[in-house]
């Protein structure tokens, strides 16, 4: 669980409320204004010269105890917020709370204003358990002054939420979440940019939860509200594009996230600036897709400016900061730099212990990569402990159904599996999955075919390491290869679903307007077919344009069709249904490929190739469980196939082999192995 990816969440900065007072002179009235003015221009510099001037202006006529100074005690605030110096737009928060406390009272806009303020002064810095108190306090008082329809108080619904989202407390976030989209929607209607923020937010939720069909609906929503409303060079549209982005990576669709990454980049660097923390993230997102994807070279770079922005604009305590080390981190762990990762690791968890506390999910994967470290060094005994920590954590804080918990599930198996605990690593590896299944068959349902392939090789990994256990494990567990067995065939039942068979329902149905969708699929489909086998300088229109416009056709039919999205007779079919199904004197033979997971002491200076293993499972009518049957490993038939040369004719001749002059490697390697479970 190396990958992690950080998310954006769009909060509401309050406006700097601004009242003139009749005990005021016309100086502080000027000062103000240039203050403003220099804002604009975002020249903070100036700007704070004149917000100081304007503070000491009222002071000396209205004394520190009046509305007036604490508004002007805000505007400095806030100049040091966009100077980004965290320390003193809180100092001067503070400042106006007490003010406004003797002055107005808590039973003020203005006072649960400065609140939501400081609330956000301490989010942004990382200190989340001062912010809580101030956001949580903001929302009462606005309820209870303002009313449940406020939009003051859907937007401290909003903040509250965010918080509880980074400190891991999802369960906490997403009824404030609803809520607030509730109100927004109600006030402000469905085209308004902070309905737009509260539906991005909420889909942000759906995400980590792994609900990814509920999140693409309403990230696709905002994006169009703001490309429409605020236009595509906003931050907000930005947020939007690298929210669906983070999506799509965890689906494995790294090809639909890179465009949106990068577009997201060069918003954030043009109406930002190359400082600020947002512009780091969208570095930091681009950089783990690259490094997923194996571009290494390119992620380090983006890393590493993405570390060096955080560390001068949030500071080495905050958990931005803290992500960019343990990205870092993975990306040596995969380059075999196993000393940096190590160090980095270790940082990056101490911030994280100290900061959001020893029950946050981010904590949990500091240990949970920490642990994979040791594990790829051999030192299993350092391993182990942080495995357990991690799965506890991941367990109590998102539940026993979340994929992150699967993950470290799958973590301890593979781990008491190369320490020969078989025993114990049986039933965890059994129980990741149960998790991972659900998810697919939640998730599977919304996606297009090529989409489905994508996202299944996220979880690909899980099902080999299973089936390498299973194949150690089937001479002392005999009943093991009916998991493995139903594994592989629900899988390929899901990943091979007959496109003829849908066809023929769907045209048979007699629901026009499916079969209209339907027929516009395969015509969009078939022109991008004719336009790939067009040269370039020829083609009529952009193949990639048409393919999105297929994909989005395509998931509007699983959506809307049953005949289209309905896997449940897949879902169910197992090894007895096959065996059910064969007469005497037949067999069924499945075919498998999978990863062998790397076990032992990794040098890092040795290059480690993966090892494809080929099996075969076997069902008879008699059979008391499937037969697996270890056969080849993919390096060997690449071998015969890759020795093969010429036309098509000489190729076949050279594999297969002919009545002359006979070839019988690929029997050897297929065939022969099978020969004694096939007598009869």
């Amino acid at each position: 669980m190396k990958s992690i990816i950080n998310l954006f969440i769009i909060h509401s900065f309050p406006v700097v409320f601004i009242q003139n007072s009749v005990l005021a002179q016309q100086t502080w009235q000027e000062f103000d204004s240039i203050r403003q003015v220099y804002m604009e221009r975002q020249s903070y510099d100036t700007a704070l010269v004149y917000a100081e001037k304007a503070l000491q202006s009222v002071k000396e006529k209205t004394g520190e105890n009046d509305t007036l100074y604490a508004n002007m005690i805000r505007n400095t605030g806030s100049v040091y917020y966009f100077l980004k110096k965290y320390n003193l737009a809180i100092e001067y928060s503070l400042r106006e709370k007490d003010i406004r406390t003797k002055v107005q009272g808590k039973r003020n806009p203005n006072y649960s204003n400065v609140l939501n303020n400081l609330g956000y002064f301490y989010y942004i810095t990382g200190n989340y358990y001062a912010a809580e108190p101030f956001f949580t306090e903001a929302k009462n008082l606005n309820k209870e002054v303002l009313g449940e329809k406020h939009l003051y108080y859907a937007n401290s619904l909003n903040n509250l939420a965010s918080l509880y989202r980074v400190m891991g407390n999802y369960t906490a976030a997403e009824p404030l979440y609803l809520e607030a989209k509730n109100i927004c929607k109600e006030v402000l209607g469905e085209k308004h940019p902070d309905y737009a923020t509260t539906i991005n937010n909420l889909a942000v939720i759906y995400m980590i939860m792994g609900n990814y069909s509920a999140a693409e609906s309403l990230y696709f929503e905002a994006k169009n509200i703001c490309k429409k409303v605020l236009g595509e060079t906003h931050p907000d549209y930005a947020t939007s594009v690298i929210n669906l982005a983070s999506l799509y990576y965890l689906m494995g669709n790294y090809i639909a996230a890179e465009p949106l990454l990068l577009e997201a980049k060069n918003i954030y660097k043009e109406v930002l600036d190359d400082k600020h923390p947002d512009y780091a993230q969208s570095l930091n997102n681009l950089a783990e897709l690259y490094r997923v994807m194996g571009n290494y070279p390119a992620a380090e770079t983006l890393f590493l400016e993405a570390k060096k922005i955080k560390k001068e604009v949030l500071g080495e305590k905050h958990p931005e900061f803290a992500l960019s080390l343990h990205n870092l981190a993975a990306l040596y762990d995969d380059m075999g730099n196993f000393p940096a990762a190590e160090t980095l690791y270790f940082e990056a968890k101490n911030i994280r212990k100290e900061v959001l506390g020893e029950k946050h999910p981010d904590y949990a994967s500091s240990l949970n990569n920490l642990a994979e470290l040791y594990q790829t060094l051999g030192n299993y005994n350092a391993s182990e402990p942080l495995y357990l920590e991690a799965k506890s954590i991941f367990k109590e804080v998102l539940g026993e159904k979340h994929p992150d918990y699967a993950q470290s599930l799958n973590n301890i198996a593979v781990l008491y599996d190369a320490m020969g605990n078989y025993h114990a690593a049986a039933p965890l590896y059994l129980e990741c999955l149960e998790i991972i299944n659900s998810d697919i068959a939640q998730n599977f349902a919304f996606l297009s075919e090529k989409e489905k392939e994508m996202y299944f090789k996220t979880q690909a990994g899980a099902f080999a390491d299973f089936y390498s256990f299973s194949l150690k494990r089937k001479v002392e567990d005999s009943g093991i290869t009916i998991t493995v067995y139903n594994n592989v065939v629900k899988n390929k039942g899901l990943l091979l679903k007959s496109s003829t068979a849908m066809r023929f329902a769907i045209l048979n149905s007699g629901d026009t307007a499916l079969i209209s969708k339907y027929e516009n699929w395969i015509t969009t489909k078939t022109e991008i077919s004719k336009l790939y086998s067009t040269e370039i300088s020829k083609r009529s229109k952009d193949p990639k344009i048409l393919e999105q416009q297929a994909n989005v056709l395509e998931k509007d039919l699983v959506r809307s069709s049953q005949l289209f999205s309905d896997f449940e007779k897949l879902q169910n079919l197992t090894w007895k249904g096959v065996k059910k199904s064969l007469k005497p004197g037949e067999a069924a033979i499945e075919f498998i490929r999978f990863k062998l997971p790397i076990t032992g002491y990794r040098s890092p200076t040795t290059d480690y190739q993966d090892t494809m293993l080929y099996c075969a499972l076997l069902v008879k009518p008699d059979s008391k469980f499937p037969e697996m049957i270890k056969l080849f490993e993919e390096k060997q038939i690449l071998e015969i196939l890759n020795a093969a040369s010429g036309n098509n004719f000489n190729q076949v001749n050279s594999i297969y082999g002919t009545n002359l002059k006979t070839n019988d490697a690929l029997y050897t390697l297929i065939w022969q192995p099978l020969e004694k479970y096939l007598e009869g």
